[in-house]
């Protein structure tokens, strides 16, 4: 917690950081490589070579050691070894481990309870263990996950973390290929292949063991038939089926339909399907959000020298916005899942912020150079463009530099609540406008706690390899008068 205290000469006043997520020193002085993280600094999960060895960053950041062993963290000290950290819920109250070769779940405070996974065992080339399909939030937070050896008889589990009430989820017909969370949603994979047919298979590159990299992938061999998108809600309830998904806004699955057109498909109810932007459109999404159920397009349909108009749907119609947003082909799609209504959009002016409760248009001045990074917090938007940084009030529209920053931040950037890492500065967004708190040195980061506070080696961070531990939870170092 930050506390607002008098200066020694009684003029202005000064914030002062709270205590540390954890105090000490948090592993051991060998490589390490942080895995899992509580966006509060409660806990941490770390993988580290402890014989001596260095660990290695290959192509893309690959890892590349035998030696690697996860450790669970709840504290300062060398840690728990388990045998791997597959997952946590938004919050970070609840997290996912295999120990003893067991699915378990722990919780922030409490003891760790091992879930009932029938016949299936721990697969340690998967991500998830074979075993994880998520953590759902809302009014009735849970942990879904899969049990049972048997292809035929595999079902996904939604654990209630309230009062452990366990419901056993209906995919339909079809054996279960894989199974994932999406909002209050369980998204699934269905292999419907018939007697004879080839059957999809899963592979995976993960090296050398929980720790090492690589991705699981699903492999259709020629002669597969495709795997089915289905999708049932946590609570229950039948499964229902959806072709050419975009993706989810609350219990509307958006879709995308050969003449181009976008489409809402209710997933509960007998209500008919809607179309949101008519195929003359063209439409790709820049933007969306499950909060505010609303969506950003760009229409390629009229493109000219890389930008299209720009619209914005939300219940109730469509609106067109007056700008050309720059257009990007390969339309990934930034769904933001948070309580901030702004995304960013590059426009043939310069640059805006459009907000996705009503289309509304926010420019951001361009000083002719394009903006890389934003970050907002109740009325207070921070950008960067090249190394310097500015904010915006969106209730004045008056934009300045920020006091205290400096002309070479970038590179890297974290976010916890209402501070903001912008390598190597860490900034408050509270209030009136915007604090640097100070400067991180050496600029080994691995997280921001709520506090304010940063995860570091004592080490500056090395080409190549991993650094070396312990880490610590220390206070950015505050900038020179």
């Amino acid at each position: 917690m930050l506390q607002e205290s008098a200066t020694p000469t009684g003029g202005e006043e000064r914030l002062e950081l709270g205590p540390p997520p954890v105090v000490g020193a948090i592993g051991t002085p060998h490589p390490i490589v942080v895995w899992g993280l509580d966006p509060a600094g409660r806990w941490l999960v770390a993988c580290q070579d402890r014989t001596g060895e260095a660990v290695l960053f290959g192509l893309h950041g690959m890892l590349y050691d035998r030696d690697l062993r996860p450790y669970l963290f709840e504290g300062a000290g060398a840690g728990v070894e388990i045998d791997a950290f597959l997952g946590r819920s938004a919050d970070g109250g609840t997290f996912a481990t295999i120990e003893g070769g067991r699915l378990t779940l722990r919780r922030v405070g409490g003891e760790p309870r091992t879930l009932d996974t029938g016949d299936l065992g721990w697969d340690r080339t998967d991500f998830h263990g074979g075993l994880l399909v998520g953590f759902l939030e809302g009014d009735a937070p849970a942990v879904a996950f899969l049990r049972g050896k048997d292809p035929d008889l595999r079902r996904v589990i939604v654990h209630r973390l309230d009062d452990q009430r366990e419901v056993t989820l209906d995919h339909g017909p079809g054996r279960l290929f894989s199974a994932s969370t999406d909002g209050p949603w369980i998204r699934l994979l269905i292999d419907v292949s018939r007697p004879g047919d080839r059957r999809p298979r899963k592979e995976t590159n993960r090296y050398h063991g929980p720790c090492g990299s690589g991705w699981p992938m699903g492999v259709l061999d020629p002669g597969t038939r495709p795997l089915e998108r289905r999708f049932v809600r946590a609570d229950g309830g039948p499964p229902r089926t959806v072709d050419d998904l975009i993706g989810i806004l609350g219990d509307l699955a958006i879709t995308r339909r050969n003449d181009d057109s976008i489409w809402g498909v209710p997933l509960i109810g007998e209500a008919r399907a809607t179309e949101l932007f008519e195929a003359a459109c063209a439409a790709r999404i820049a933007g969306a959000s499950e909060r505010f159920e609303a969506i950003v397009v760009t229409c390629i349909a009229d493109e000219a020298d890389g930008f299209a108009p720009l619209r914005h749907w939300r219940a109730g119609g469509v609106r067109d916005l007056g700008i050309n947003a720059a257009v990007d082909p390969r339309e990934r799609v930034r769904w933001a899942r948070g309580e901030w209504p702004m995304i960013h959009v590059r426009h043939s002016d310069g640059d805006a912020l459009v907000d996705l409760r009503g289309g509304g248009v926010v420019p951001l001045a361009s000083e002719r150079q394009r903006v890389d990074d934003v970050f907002g917090y109740e009325h207070i938007v921070l950008s960067r463009r090249g190394g310097a940084l500015s904010w915006l009030d969106l209730e004045t529209r008056r934009e300045s530099p920020l006091a205290g920053g400096v002309v070479n931040a970038g590179g890297r950037t974290r976010r916890a609540g209402p501070f903001v890492y912008v390598e190597p500065l860490v900034v408050d967004l509270r209030g009136r406008e915007p604090k640097v708190l100070g400067v991180v040195d050496p600029p080994s980061v691995f997280g921001l706690a709520p506090s304010g506070h940063v995860l570091v080696s004592d080490e500056p961070r090395p080409d190549e390899r991993a650094v070396n531990g312990p880490l610590h939870w220390r206070a950015p170092t505050p900038l020179p008068k």
